[in-house]
């Protein structure tokens, strides 16, 4: 039998390093670690990184319970710096 090939989407690196931040870094302990590494993103010469931050906080407050208050952490720390 012929093998259906997984179509993998193209995403830009720092899309990549947004989704591992939500993904694999956001914790209780992590929260200032993830807003700090958010801070320091070239949030005016890339218009796709904004989409990309709401879409990643979505998904971990749709995947995981307990992400809903860490999502709204990281968006409130977001807050006061925008």
């Amino acid at each position: 039998p012929e093998r259906v090939t997984v179509r993998v989407k193209e995403r830009p690196p720092m899309h990549h390093y947004i989704r591992h931040l939500f993904a694999g870094d956001l914790s209780d302990e992590a929260g200032e670690h993830v807003i700090r590494q958010l801070r320091k993103l070239p949030w005016s010469r890339d218009a796709s990184l904004e989409r990309c931050v709401l879409k990643c906080v979505l998904k971990v407050a749709r995947d995981r319970y307990n992400g809903i208050d860490l999502a709204c952490n990281v968006l409130a720390g977001l807050r006061a710096y925008r």
